[in-house]
């Protein structure tokens, strides 16, 4: 008998053992669970948690664990004071007009780093030689070797123990590519507690790049981090002669990043160097006053300023009195004049009303000319407050 199709398809499986064929269920959509949003407290709690968590190894605390700041050198001020002065893991700057000394001062850094004792009024804070890296830009290669003759005259530090401590780095003729290269393998081959950059303006495209510049001193402040080193930078001020700032943003932004900041100045007309606090971020210092001597050596000048200082002053008194002579000469004849219009005497407070006028000035600001006349012995003063004029004056 033949099978109705439609019967056949209402028919339902009764038994719950009975295979049924997967593709009857294709069609049927199963709905993942549901999982809920959190709410707004919890996602900003999530967002804070992961802030402080990503900042965290940036946080200093009371109990946070750091290195004491150790300055590569001292300036001794007195026997019971000292000041820090370029401390590793900054950067540092000496800035000045060419010609100023630049060159002199790092010869005798790098000196008292090997020397390990007080050298003028400086004096290492090492026990012991530290590695000293100087990349040399600006000079011929001669120019750069004299630098170990000088250091070794200097100090009389022998040249075997220049080579051992101080890589000289002739840089010339390199790129600023090949300048950074340079800079970053030495820090890791040769491990350098101080390192100089002589003419770090070679490092950038333009010192007037702001961008290119505070790159540079960024770098140069992680670089003295990571390496534990303290870098110092040489840099020209502008060429204004009236103006001694670091030249460009380069020198803009490296006042603001360095630790110690020092300036030479070298007066018009005086064989006299000044190494000068420009901004110290630990301490102030006192000048230091130097000249350089026939075989390129450094020469205490203190004694020297002590002397023009003194002679200075001399000169000054002079001048203080001769210009007190000049005015007591002319003083002199208005007084008479004044005191003989008016019978011989004036009451005290009318003559110096009168002087005052003659002076274009203050009656309080009188009594010096009022007292050089009487103790001149031009006038004579009574006990009544009268003035008149003394006897000699007649």
């Amino acid at each position: 008998m033949p099978t109705d199709p439609q019967a056949t398809e209402n028919v339902q499986p009764q038994d719950a053992g009975q295979v049924i064929n997967p593709d009857q269920n294709a069609n049927t959509v199963q709905n993942p669970p549901r999982i809920p949003l959190p709410s707004v407290e919890e996602a900003v709690k999530t967002k804070r948690e992961e802030i402080l968590k990503r900042l965290e190894p940036l946080r200093i605390t009371s109990k946070t664990e750091v290195e004491e700041d150790k300055p590569i050198v001292w300036k001794v001020e007195s026997e019971d004071e000292r000041v820090p002065l370029f401390p590793i893991r900054y950067v540092h700057m000496i800035t000045a007009k060419p010609k100023r000394g630049k060159s002199t001062i790092v010869r005798l850094i790098i000196g008292l780093v090997l020397l390990v004792k007080r050298l003028f009024c400086f004096e290492s804070d090492s026990s012991k030689p530290e590695k000293v890296v100087l990349i040399d830009t600006e000079h011929s290669k001669y120019d750069t070797k004299k630098i170990i003759e000088k250091i070794a005259k200097q100090t009389g530090v022998p040249y075997d123990l220049i080579d051992e401590y101080v890589y000289i780095h002739h840089a010339q003729s390199q790129s600023r590519e090949e300048l950074k290269q340079s800079l970053e393998e030495l820090l890791f081959a040769w491990k350098p507690k101080l390192v100089i950059l002589d003419g770090c303006a070679q490092f950038v495209s333009s010192f007037n790049d702001e961008v290119e510049c505070d790159e540079f001193w960024r770098h140069l402040r992680e670089l003295s981090e990571q390496y534990d080193a303290s870098v110092i930078t040489v840099l020209h001020t502008t060429k204004s002669p009236d103006n001694d700032l670091p030249k460009g943003h380069l020198g803009s932004l490296g006042a603001q990043y360095c630790c110690t900041v020092v300036l030479l100045e070298k007066p018009k007309g005086s064989n006299v160097f000044y190494l000068k606090d420009y901004g110290s971020r630990h301490a102030p210092f006192s000048d230091f006053s130097f000249y350089i001597d026939k075989g390129g050596l450094i020469c205490d000048a203190s004694e020297i300023i002590a002397n023009l200082e003194k002679e200075e002053k001399a000169r000054k008194q002079r001048e203080k009195e001769e210009a007190l002579r000049k005015m007591l000469e002319a003083l002199k004849a208005w007084a008479n004049e004044t005191l003989t219009n008016a019978g011989g005497t004036m009451p005290k407070k009318a003559f110096l009303d009168a002087l005052a006028a003659k002076l274009g000035k203050g009656v309080r600001n009188c009594y010096t000319e009022y007292n050089a006349l009487v103790a001149d012995k031009v006038i004579f003063e009574t006990p009544q407050k009268t003035v008149m004029l003394s006897s000699s004056a007649l």
